[in-house]
Protein backbone atom coordinates (compact mmCIF):
# COMPACT_ATOMS: atom_id res chain seq x y z
CA UNK A 1 0.00 0.00 0.00
CA UNK A 2 1.07 3.55 -0.74
CA UNK A 3 2.98 2.36 -3.79
CA UNK A 4 2.50 0.77 -7.21
CA UNK A 5 4.38 -1.55 -9.53
CA UNK A 6 4.12 -0.19 -13.09
CA UNK A 7 6.04 -3.07 -14.64
CA UNK A 8 5.25 -5.84 -12.17
CA UNK A 9 8.51 -5.76 -10.20
CA UNK A 10 9.66 -2.17 -9.62
CA UNK A 11 7.96 -0.52 -6.61
CA UNK A 12 7.34 3.25 -6.76
CA UNK A 13 5.69 5.43 -4.10
CA UNK A 14 2.47 7.20 -5.05
CA UNK A 15 2.90 10.90 -5.81
CA UNK A 16 1.56 13.71 -3.65
CA UNK A 17 -2.20 13.95 -4.27
CA UNK A 18 -2.45 10.20 -4.99
CA UNK A 19 -2.97 7.07 -2.90
CA UNK A 20 -3.03 3.30 -3.16
CA UNK A 21 -4.56 1.07 -0.49
CA UNK A 22 -3.95 -2.35 -1.99
CA UNK A 23 -0.98 -4.58 -2.80
CA UNK A 24 0.29 -5.30 -6.32
CA UNK A 25 -1.40 -2.30 -7.94
CA UNK A 26 -0.15 -1.08 -11.31
CA UNK A 27 -1.07 2.57 -10.62
CA UNK A 28 -2.17 4.99 -7.91
CA UNK A 29 -5.51 6.80 -7.70
CA UNK A 30 -5.98 10.56 -7.37
CA UNK A 31 -7.63 11.84 -4.22
CA UNK A 32 -11.29 12.65 -4.83
CA UNK A 33 -12.66 16.21 -4.73
CA UNK A 34 -12.80 17.40 -1.13
CA UNK A 35 -9.81 15.31 -0.04
CA UNK A 36 -6.05 15.70 -0.17
CA UNK A 37 -2.67 14.25 0.74
CA UNK A 38 0.58 16.17 0.93
CA UNK A 39 2.88 13.17 1.33
CA UNK A 40 4.25 10.61 -1.10
CA UNK A 41 3.38 6.99 -0.46
CA UNK A 42 -0.10 7.67 0.93
CA UNK A 43 -2.48 4.81 1.68
CA UNK A 44 -5.53 7.10 2.06
CA UNK A 45 -6.49 10.71 1.45
CA UNK A 46 -7.53 13.14 4.18
CA UNK A 47 -10.97 14.75 4.14
CA UNK A 48 -10.92 18.50 3.85
CA UNK A 49 -11.72 19.84 7.35
CA UNK A 50 -14.65 22.05 8.26
CA UNK A 51 -13.84 25.74 7.85
CA UNK A 52 -11.49 25.05 4.94
CA UNK A 53 -11.52 24.45 1.21
CA UNK A 54 -9.40 22.01 -0.75
CA UNK A 55 -9.23 23.16 -4.37
CA UNK A 56 -6.17 20.98 -5.00
CA UNK A 57 -5.74 17.37 -3.91
CA UNK A 58 -1.98 17.79 -3.49
CA UNK A 59 -1.90 20.83 -1.17
CA UNK A 60 -2.89 21.67 2.38
CA UNK A 61 -6.42 23.00 2.99
CA UNK A 62 -7.01 26.74 2.70
CA UNK A 63 -9.06 28.52 5.40
CA UNK A 64 -12.37 29.87 4.11
CA UNK A 65 -12.28 33.59 3.31
CA UNK A 66 -13.70 36.04 5.86
CA UNK A 67 -17.49 36.08 5.77
CA UNK A 68 -17.77 32.53 4.39
CA UNK A 69 -17.80 29.09 5.98
CA UNK A 70 -17.76 25.40 5.27
CA UNK A 71 -19.76 23.48 7.84
CA UNK A 72 -19.06 19.97 6.57
CA UNK A 73 -16.08 17.78 5.84
CA UNK A 74 -14.93 17.10 2.31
Amino acid sequence: PGAYCPDGYRKLDCNIGEYQNSFSASSCSSCQDGSFTTETGSVTCNLCPMGSMCPNNDRDPIPCPAGTYQNSYG
